[in-house]
């Protein structure tokens, strides 16, 4: 039990599992998992991962663009 806790490699799923609240940048990782071992719903799990991970970045640029344009608008001023 301990070893599926801490994420052995017998366990790829449950790693996957505990590693997605841990480290964002696992849903690749558990999307590869699920599509080799033929685990549809890890792998749409892992897939969801990735689209939150890329809309969130997308957010995070567009948030910083538009802070530099309101600094640019404000030295206007």
């Amino acid at each position: 039990f301990l070893a599926m806790i801490l994420g052995s490699s017998r366990f790829p799923s449950t790693r996957c599992r505990i590693q997605r609240v841990q480290d964002p940048g696992s849903g690749p990782i558990c999307w590869a998992f699920g599509a080799s071992h033929g685990n549809p719903a890890l792998a749409s799990k892992g897939r969801v991962g990735v689209l939150v991970g890329i809309g969130a970045a997308a957010l995070a640029g567009a948030g910083v663009a538009w802070v530099n344009w309101l600094i640019a608008l404000g030295n206007q001023l």
